[in-house]
């Protein structure tokens, strides 16, 4: 489900420069230079041209006939001056054959075409270029850095980009279509993000308005990025949280590796970077995954519609919390303190959970219309299965509290979401769900403070809702222990930790799914997503 997609216009190869408050030489004579990019960085030139810098210190160029997909990887602009000293360089993914792309030079681009030459440098690295170059992008999104630090960051890029890459082959069960399809769909979003980069180099006019509009155009193009890799791996059939999980695990592996920066706030920068990165991660796999439940269990159009449209307003609420903060890198020539970063990604993180809990958790609650709709419907299959269920009415199901559950420890229940509706709509009398409960092993490993409520008389309720609700609980189970785990890391939460806790949920979600029998793998897959609440974990509750 893709639910915001930056618009881009296509042309022949078209790279605008503009440096902002670091401008060329006006009017001044200039080269611009195109090459290929091997995959140990070595630079092929293909095409050069000369130009002339205007008043501003700017410069638009076309190439045509540029080298695409099918013979080179990734593409570097260079611009160079009259004694060919290259000022400013960018680096992009080739376009598909008789296609083109877009892209801007500037200060980012700059130092990002360093990261990624750097990362292609190390010897020994497992990562595709594809991963190697999202790496580099994701980590370096300011300019105002030193070269060095810049280049130091190809350690970091080639760890991150092979952690990547072993997640998806590895623990993440990818087959090679699937890394292909994958490595494919990165690419072409790579080619995105260099076209909002090209709107950012155009916005820019060396005052500060301009270059924190630029900024916010990075932030959305960046916001953009992770949620089209996110529907990518759903695409490529990738099971759930798996895409994020490898996003986390790069992230992890990338702040393994040691570095000495110039300034040591470029480092504390990539892992605000690389956290924000996971945030939106999360939120944005949830929706695909409700979004995919809901198909597959053949819910009312006006469910998945609401669905949809909460999804969409916290995507846009997401986004703009991505836009604001990148404008702390929009200064081409000061990098932030410690200081503006860290109350930079406090600000994002308290926007987003806002947004998330006000808006995404509210907006996907059931009406009273809807939770009385299911539970009439409910009891009235019930009843007509006779035995224990024969008397079952809606007041005895919501005196068992039915439709209503509890979603953080301790506190009040509340309605159940659309998703969950769907759940519960989906099961009756004939379908053959069964689940055996790991009830006694998921409540073992809570504490005091997060113990859950205590679950419905499951010996109640016969065969398929027995299973259903059994299912529904151990799932609350499993959230708590989320919980659990986030409230005892450091904060803000260490992103190894954030990856250990990602592959121990995606575990313990696996162990439930393989107690269910008499469904289909997709209806299996549904019915735990849609039985799922809402989670923002990670170092949004920190």
């Amino acid at each position: 489900m893709n639910i915001r997609r930056l618009a881009i216009a296509v042309a022949a190869l078209l790279a605008s420069f503009a440096t902002q408050a670091l401008a060329l030489p006006a009017n001044a004579p200039l080269t611009v230079r195109l090459s290929t990019v091997s995959s140990t960085g070595t630079l092929t030139q293909v095409k050069s041209m000369a130009v002339t810098s205007d008043a501003n210190g700017k410069v638009d160029f076309s190439f045509t006939g540029v080298p695409t997909s099918d013979t080179a990887t990734l593409l570097m602009v260079q611009i160079l001056d009259a004694s060919d000293h290259v000022l400013r360089e960018g680096m992009v993914p080739a376009p598909d054959p008789s296609g083109t792309v877009n892209m801007g030079v500037s200060e980012v681009t700059d130092k990002q075409a360093k990261a990624m030459l750097g990362s292609l440098a190390q010897p020994g690295s497992t990562a595709s270029v594809p991963a190697q170059a999202m790496a580099a992008l994701v980590m370096v999104r300011s300019g105002a850095m030193s070269d060095a630090d810049a280049v130091r960051f190809g350690p970091m890029a080639a760890a991150a980009g092979s952690a990547f890459e072993s997640f998806l082959i590895g623990s993440g069960g990818a087959s090679a279509a699937q890394v292909t399809a994958v490595r494919s769909a990165m690419l072409r979003h790579l080619r995105e993000i260099a076209a909002g980069f090209q709107q950012a180099v155009r916005t820019a006019n060396g005052t500060a308005a301009g270059d924190q509009a630029a900024a916010n155009l990075r932030g959305d193009a960046m916001a953009n990025f992770m949620d089209d890799m996110i529907n990518a791996g759903g695409d490529a059939g990738l099971a759930p949280g798996v895409m994020q999980t490898a996003f986390d695990e790069a992230g992890s592996a990338a702040h393994g590796v040691s570095a000495t920066m110039d300034n040591p706030a470029v480092f504390t920068a990539m892992g605000s970077a690389l956290r924000s990165g996971a945030q939106l991660g999360q939120f944005m796999e949830q929706q695909r995954r409700y979004n995919d439940a809901m198909t597959a269990l053949g819910a009312p159009s006006a469910q998945v519609q609401q669905l949809a449209s909460t999804s969409a307003s916290l995507s846009v609420a997401m986004t703009n919390a991505q836009e604001h903060f990148e404008e702390m890198y929009a200064s081409p020539t000061a990098f932030p303190t410690d200081a503006q970063i860290q109350a930079a990604e406090a600000a994002m993180a308290a926007a987003m959970t806002s947004a998330f809990q006000q808006g995404f958790v509210g907006g996907t609650t059931a009406s009273s219309t809807v939770i009385s709709g299911m539970l009439s419907t409910m009891a009235s299959r019930m009843m007509g299965m006779g035995g224990m269920m024969g008397g079952m009415t809606t007041q005895t199901l919501q005196n068992r509290g039915i439709g209503m559950m509890v979603y953080t420890p301790g506190a009040a229940p509340q309605d159940w979401p659309v998703m969950m509706v769907a759940g519960a709509n989906f099961v009756t009398p004939t379908v053959s769900m069964t689940y055996t409960p790991s009830t006694a092993t998921l409540q073992a490993q809570l504490t005091a403070s997060f113990a859950p409520p205590a679950p419905p008389d499951f010996s109640q309720f016969a065969e398929p809702y027995k299973s259903m609700l059994e299912l529904q609980y151990d799932l609350m189970l499993v959230k708590f222990i989320n919980l659990q785990a986030v409230a005892g890391a450091a904060s803000p939460m260490p992103l190894a930790t954030l990856a250990q806790i990602q592959d121990r949920d995606r575990a313990r979600r696996a162990d439930l799914m393989a107690n269910m029998t008499g469904l289909t793998a997709a209806q299996r897959t549904a019915m735990m997503v849609s039985l799922s609440q809402p989670e923002a974990w990670g170092i949004l509750a920190n």
